[in-house]
């Protein structure tokens, strides 16, 4: 075919892999390997466009090519796994296999591909981040594989067998990020739809919806500003990020990506910001009744008008933490931001603020003392604040989060290797722990909590995702290779 094409003869190269472009278009790509090359064609012309000289150190055994991110692959007897930009850049080297790799397939679903190998293996890799995400032993050397998109089976061959290998996920893709996340956390504005909020390494916040997958915009910030924090208002789509000189700068997300940049919180008044929260407070007519009944704060609230002619009542707060261990209550007029309140919660700076709108509760601690402070939230007052009890724990909180009633405080104590977590009631004040067998074995990255199942998600540096319910037992251990 190349022949007829170009008119001249190539004898001395031999043809080793093909491999075809899925594209139904007259820039449709051919890539040939030869010996540890591989030549790129225009189909349509038979044109050479591109020539990957030495590809390899030994020879190419098999090409495929990623329409998801427009990756090429390229494997070779020695084991090794190249991966290609679309600019035939080298991004990744997978070295796993013990022997020579005979076979690369797509993945079903996601930047994965998937690899076979005469060392008796069959393993998955991500093609963004350049890691192994499973590896299935066979038993016996693979000759090759089949697989088609969207099909959650494949098949592998060997000379005595052939083996169906059917695909259980314990997720599923959502979107694909180019980049690391350092913090994830959703929107809990009951009359707004859901939002991811990403904290991503390229000194970026992104919004992602949880339904589509889609990134709905991004707030850019100077390369190499680190996001301490964020919050984002739902009903007024604006986003504030915490940086780590300790500004709160402010973003407009109504309008398309990437967000508009709006003047940021006065650093005179609001300066040394170590942490930040967002209080939404929204009762509907009914519910206010039922708990005018129960507490007298809401009685008293509903008599001085708080809650307008409707019966209704929402209040957003700014709840922000600095490094001289206060909690400041920040209100945003039109024209002007001003600290309404302000109480010393900790000696230290305030690193965790976490609450409850549905339990007027919120709970701040500090990466530097023992304690965590449990206070009860009056939106409407000026005082907002009120201190319910302080708690003393084993080790300073490095993580916490809230689900329904139960708080969960992790801690990370390299010295000692403990890396465990605790749960305790905020409303009943009882605690609940764990056998030491079933803790992580390395540092607790983070927590996450769903109220309508009633469980905790923690997940650490080597991998290990663990579910637990609010009375701290242990539901579910994961081990991801992602």
């Amino acid at each position: 075919f190349l022949r007829e094409r170009n008119g001249r003869s190539v004898p001395q190269l031999l043809v080793s892999f093909v491999h075809l472009e899925m594209k139904k278009s007259r820039s449709q790509r051919c890539f040939a390997a030869v010996h540890r090359s591989i030549l790129v064609y225009t189909l349509h012309t038979g044109e050479l466009i591109a020539t990957l000289k030495n590809a390899h150190t030994r020879a190419i055994t098999c090409v495929l090519f990623n329409r998801m991110l427009s990756y090429l692959c390229s494997a070779s007897c020695d084991g090794s796994i190249h991966v290609w930009d679309e600019s035939y850049a080298l991004l990744h080297t997978f070295c796993g296999h013990a022997a020579a790799v005979v076979s690369l397939r797509p993945y079903p679903h996601g930047p994965l591909i998937i690899s076979a190998s005469h060392d008796e293996t069959i393993r998955v890799w991500n093609l963004l981040n350049g890691q192994e995400v499973d590896r299935l032993p066979t038993g016996h050397p693979v000759h090759g594989l089949a697989s088609h998109a969207n099909v959650e089976m494949f098949a592998s061959i060997s000379p005595a067998c052939l083996d169906i290998w059917k695909m259980n996920y314990i997720y599923y893709l959502l979107t694909p990020i180019d980049i690391d996340i350092g913090h994830v956390y959703h929107s809990q504005h009951p009359e707004v739809p859901m939002r991811l909020v990403l904290h991503c390494a390229d000194s970026t916040v992104r919004l992602l919806s949880p339904e589509s997958g889609d990134i709905l915009t991004t707030a850019l910030l100077p390369l190499g500003t680190s996001v301490v924090a964020s919050a984002y208002e739902a009903k007024q789509e604006r986003l504030y990020v915490l940086t780590g000189d300790g500004v709160v700068e402010r973003f407009d997300i109504a309008k398309e990506s990437p967000a508009t940049k709006i003047a940021p919180w006065p650093v005179d008044e609001l300066s040394d910001i170590t942490s930040l929260c967002l209080y939404e407070f929204v009762m509907d007519k009914e519910s206010l009744l039922e708990a005018s009944d129960k507490d007298r704060w809401f009685a008293v609230a509903m008599d001085a008008g708080h809650f307008g002619h409707v019966g209704s009542a929402e209040k957003t707060l700014f709840v922000a933490g600095n490094s001289q261990g206060k909690l400041l209550f920040v209100e945003q007029g039109r024209k002007n931001i001003r600290v309404s309140f302000s109480v010393r919660a900790h000696s230290s700076a305030v690193h965790h603020i976490v609450c409850s709108p549905k339990l007027d509760r919120l709970v701040s601690g500090s990466r530097e003392d023992r304690n965590i402070c449990i206070w009860r939230v009056f939106p409407f007052c000026e005082e907002s604040l009120a201190l319910l009890r302080r708690v003393t724990l084993v080790q300073p909180p490095s993580h916490l989060a809230l689900c329904q009633q139960s708080l969960c405080v992790a801690w990370n104590h390299e010295a000692t290797a403990d890396f465990s977590l605790t749960m305790l009631d905020i409303m009943t004040k009882e605690r609940f722990s764990h056998s030491p067998d079933v803790d992580h074995a390395d540092s607790i990255l983070n927590i996450t909590s769903l109220d309508s199942l009633g469980l905790f998600a923690t997940a650490s540096v080597g991998g290990d995702v663990r579910i637990w319910t609010l009375e701290n037992e242990l539901v579910r251990s994961i081990h991801l290779n992602a």
